[in-house]
C-alpha cells in the first residue's frame, strides 16, 4: 500500500516546479551579479594573489549560474572544424587516380583481339 502521507517531489507538482525553476533562475542571475560585483572591486593596486582569488571565485559563480540556468548561463559545446586545402587537394588527386585507373581498366577489357594484315597496293 501506497503512503498518501509521503513527501512528493517538489519538480512533481506544477506549481513547485514553476516556483523552483524562477528560483534557480533567480539565484543564477545573483551570483553572475556578485560575481562583477567582484571583479568591479579590483583596482589597479590589486595583487596578483587577489586578482587570481577573485578569478577563482567568479569561475566558481559562473560554474555554478550555469549549472542553476542552463539555458542562460550554461556552456555550450563548441564544435571546431579544421579544413585543410593540401588534405582536400590531395584527396582529390587520389580519387581522380583511382577512377583513371578504373577507367582505363574497363578501357582495356572491352579492347577487342584481332590479327591484322597488311595491305599494300602492289
Amino acid at each position: 500500500m501506497g503512503d498518501d502521507r509521503a513527501p512528493k517531489r517538489a519538480d512533481s507538482v506544477p506549481e513547485y516546479a514553476a516556483a523552483l525553476s524562477k528560483a534557480r533562475g533567480e539565484a543564477a542571475d545573483a551570483l553572475v551579479e556578485q560575481g562583477l560585483e567582484m571583479v568591479d572591486g579590483l583596482s589597479g593596486a590589486s595583487s596578483p594573489t587577489e586578482i587570481a582569488a577573485t578569478r577563482e571565485k567568479v569561475q566558481w559563480r559562473k560554474f555554478m549560474a550555469g549549472s542553476m540556468n542552463q539555458e542562460r548561463y550554461g556552456t555550450r559545446p563548441q564544435s571546431n572544424v579544421t579544413l585543410s586545402i593540401g588534405d582536400l587537394h590531395l584527396d582529390a588527386l587520389r580519387k581522380f587516380s583511382a577512377d583513371m585507373k578504373r577507367v582505363n581498366s574497363e578501357a582495356e577489357a572491352a579492347t577487342i583481339d584481332a590479327e591484322y594484315v597488311e595491305v599494300s597496293d602492289e
